[in-house]
């Protein structure tokens, strides 16, 4: 490793160290977009068994509806 460090000089080093930041620091960034249109709904749903039935199975259906707007059209 020194032999290298020796022909590259220690400005090969730096810059390197340089350019491994940047691509970090592009990473760990977030692109906000603040006019971008809002999600479509959607609606959700399970089917459960009936946790106390003997005689016969039925069976719940759990539902939810999600939105950013919270209204469907």
């Amino acid at each position: 490793m020194s032999c290298c460090l020796s022909q590259g000089g220690d400005d090969d080093v730096d810059a390197l160290l340089a350019q491994f930041a940047l691509e970090e620091k592009a990473k760990n960034s977030a692109d906000i977009r603040e006019d971008v249109v809002p999600p479509s709904a959607r609606v959700y749903a399970s089917f459960t068994a009936h946790p106390t039935s003997v005689r016969f199975t039925p069976l719940l259906l759990f539902m939810s509806v999600a939105s950013a707007a919270c209204h469907l059209t």
